[in-house]
């Protein structure tokens, strides 16, 4: 396959620079870079290894995407009302030992779906329940009766 030309994309909102990092995790080997700012920059960064730059005000800026810790409390996502994806919080939970035939996972990561952003603004019909119901996570403890799964499972 023949190697692709660089590509710069000029986005004003994040709704773009989501769209370019969505491109380059399923198209990694194309090399695309993303400038994010109100404004078409003057001049440009001087290494572009880095994927996504801001520019603002005249200035450029790295961005990166960090890692963060959960706090270890027990937490759930809840809809503080509907029509702003701003309404979603985290808040503490408590924690329920598990019934005869369930499991206790401890959620490592949470995905928000399309069903979810419909749900959060009111659009999806019927009762979808409740967001951020797709998981992944690790096993932290067994009901009475459950087979095929124990603690640390993943």
């Amino acid at each position: 396959m023949e190697e692709q030309a660089p590509l710069c994309v000029v986005a004003k909102d994040e709704e773009v620079a989501a769209y370019v990092r969505s491109l380059r995790a399923e198209q990694p080997g194309w090399k695309v870079a993303c400038v994010v700012g109100e404004e078409v920059p003057d001049g440009s960064p001087a290494d572009w290894e880095e994927g996504e730059w801001g520019w603002r005000e005249g200035v450029w800026s790295v961005r990166r995407l960090q890692s963060v810790q959960v706090p270890p409390e027990v937490c759930s996502v809840r809809m503080n009302g509907r029509g702003e994806l701003s309404r979603l919080e985290v808040v503490e939970a408590e924690r329920a030992v598990p019934g005869a035939g369930c499991v206790e996972v401890r959620v490592c990561a949470v995905g928000l779906n399309f069903r979810d952003v419909l749900n959060v603004l009111g659009l999806y019909p019927g009762d979808p329940g409740p967001p951020g119901a797709d998981c992944a996570g690790v096993v932290a403890s067994v009901g009475e009766g459950v087979e095929g799964l124990s603690v640390g499972d993943r």
